[in-house]
């Protein structure tokens, strides 16, 4: 069974990001933030500790994950960049860049490069990936642009799907259940029993936000099996811990799928697609009104749409002994992704 991730250098991920434009007095710092063995929002969380300033002053450009080495934009408002040097926090740094008067948002995103070690690859599993490979090439380098595990965490998608569907008890309940960074909702109910929507109202906006897009994931995931299964007159299917993936062994047309909010309107795509994403918002309890929360505002969002395919640009690779593994191979894989995308997904579609 290959590997990735045996070690935090296995999986290196650089951000290709472009500063805010920025007008008139700074109030924001940005630094490139290297980290290793952290998510994103634990390090941020670390570093605004150490600067004594508040996590919400923080902003960044996209989520990294912990079982890493990453570098990443980020902005820190009213940051003395000289208090950044030597912040002495094992596995974090923060190197200066520039400053400005807006933060580092989602929009500040491109892309990611990725340098990524798949280990403990034996002699079946290498001519299978150098067919998958080689389909990849032949496939204009494009893949299912699914989301990956990352965003799915232990019930992310459950508290989302409660939060939608006004069952406020269920989503502080899963999320103390999965996460005991949430003391301060258990703390908050003991002062304020039964007071679910203000419980999840300090929950920081950003955290929140994940669970809402957590489920439109878990949506988008679902239907575009559907369609690739569908539309490709050769596939292979892929357990995975969010419902079965779909990955084509023929070319497949790409097109776009909506993130669904309450501007979403499937008239605007193919019946198929629009009676999928209805089946399975019925399914779940769901409408397209309940994106609109209006006793929790910040929750509420319109609707996106995401490509049914990404491709890998600059794709590389190569094979050697896997010095971790004896008697084994790695495959060292080298290329970028648009942003949103993600690279375990395009692992997965190489070595099943």
């Amino acid at each position: 069974m290959h590997q990735i991730k045996r070690i935090p250098e296995d999986f290196v991920v650089q951000e290709i990001v472009k500063l805010p434009e920025s007008h008139g007095k700074a109030g924001y710092s940005y630094f490139l933030l290297k980290k290793r063995e952290y998510n994103t929002i634990d390090a941020l969380k670390r570093v605004a500790i150490n600067l004594k300033v508040p996590f919400k002053w923080t902003g960044y450009a996209g989520l990294k994950d912990r079982n890493a080495v990453t570098s990443q934009l980020v902005s820190i408002r009213n940051a003395n960049p000289e208090k950044t040097e030597g912040l002495g926090i094992p596995g974090i740094s923060l190197e200066f860049i520039g400053q400005g008067n807006v933060p580092v948002t989602m929009g500040s995103l491109e892309g990611n490069i990725f340098r990524i070690t798949v280990r403990n690859i034996d002699k079946t599993g290498k001519a299978s990936a150098e067919e998958n490979i080689a389909l990849l090439g032949k496939m204009g380098f494009f893949f299912p642009n699914y989301f990956g595990a990352q965003r799915f965490g232990t019930w992310n998608s459950q508290v989302g799907a409660a939060i939608l569907r006004r069952d406020f008890a269920k989503a502080a309940g899963l999320m103390l259940a999965s996460n005991t960074r949430f003391h301060p909702i258990s703390s908050y109910l003991e002062s304020h029993p039964r007071d679910y929507v203000g419980a999840l109202k300090i929950v920081p906006k950003k955290l929140a936000f994940l669970y809402i897009h957590s489920y439109q994931a878990s949506l988008f995931n679902r239907v575009a099996a559907h369609i690739i299964k569908s539309e490709s007159g050769k596939f292979r299917e892929a357990a995975s811990h969010h419902g079965t993936l779909v990955f084509p062994e023929s070319e497949v047309k790409n097109i776009s799928l909506p993130l669904v909010g309450f501007g979403t309107d499937f008239r605007d795509y193919t019946p198929e697609i629009g009676q999928e994403f209805s089946r399975l918002l019925g399914d779940d309890g769901i409408g397209i009104r309940n994106f609109i929360i209006r006793s929790i505002p910040q929750l509420t969002f319109e609707g996106a749409e995401r490509e049914l395919l990404a491709k890998a640009g600059d794709f590389q690779h190569s094979f050697s002994d896997d010095e971790l593994n004896p008697g084994m191979r790695k495959c060292l894989l080298e290329f970028h992704l648009p942003k949103g995308s993600y690279a375990t997904i395009l692992i997965q579609a190489l070595f099943p």
